[in-house]
């Protein structure tokens, strides 16, 4: 699950500047870039939740990250 969401959130930052590379174009690109910007924030908690996890050998980081997204 960490790996997956450290892809996608990779594939997301090329995502965000494509994006801003056509900003401007079209009314549809703002939404776009605010939905990956939180796709990214949500797969980076994931990313440290794990980590988290994993380190203190509890469920609670998962459990707390959970509930903010």
């Amino acid at each position: 699950m960490m790996i997956m969401a450290a892809v996608n959130t990779g594939f997301n930052m090329v995502r965000l500047r494509l994006l801003a590379s056509d900003r401007g174009k079209d009314i549809n690109f703002k939404p776009s870039a605010i939905f990956t910007t939180n796709d990214s924030y949500v797969n980076a908690g994931i990313v440290l939740s794990g980590a988290f996890v994993m380190w203190l050998k509890s469920n609670t980081p998962d459990l707390v990250v959970g509930v903010v997204v």
